[in-house]
């Protein structure tokens, strides 16, 4: 049976034997952390298990990101309060992409291969479109991976529902 936990990046919540009531808690810790105050490091996401989290997936991912928009409008200092920038959360969805061609990084002015093509990869897809994931050759190593090198095959979690 799947179970779900709700993690941030200074906590984490009981089991939930339905993603309902996951959810419901991921959307309060998120305007509770908005709230209180974020970080660059702040993050909120919902996981899954069928193993009792000896392991797990990430079903939904929020990260506390500078609020551009808002900021052109006026800065929080500009109007009186004690910080320097507004924030909002960027939700971003697991996915699973193919290769379609070798993808190269920059290891500090060494070029290096990172995927092989035909390699079937985990990753993140952003809400701008992007995708990072961790490198299938380098582990450990995650960045934005080039849209013209891979196709997704799919995103998000059909089990949400």
């Amino acid at each position: 049976m799947t179970k779900y936990m709700v993690h941030t990046d200074i906590s984490s919540s009981e089991e939930f034997d339905d993603f309902k009531s996951a959810e419901k808690l991921y959307e309060f810790w998120k305007d509770s952390k908005m709230a209180d105050g974020v970080t660059e490091d702040s993050y909120v996401e919902i996981v899954a298990s069928d193993d009792d989290f000896e392991d797990h997936r990430i079903i939904k991912r929020a990260v506390a990101v500078v609020d551009h928009d808002r900021n052109e409008l006026g800065t929080p200092r500009e109007e009186g309060m004690d910080w320097d920038y507004w924030a909002k959360w960027e939700e971003s969805v697991p996915c699973e992409f193919e290769v379609t061609k070798d993808i190269y990084w920059d290891d500090w002015g060494r070029i290096v291969k990172v995927f092989r093509k035909g390699d079937i990869c985990q990753g993140i897809l952003h809400p701008s479109g992007n995708v990072s994931a961790e490198s299938t050759i380098y582990k450990g190593v995650s960045d934005n991976v080039d849209s013209d090198s891979i196709v997704i095959r799919k995103s998000g979690e059909e089990e949400q529902s």
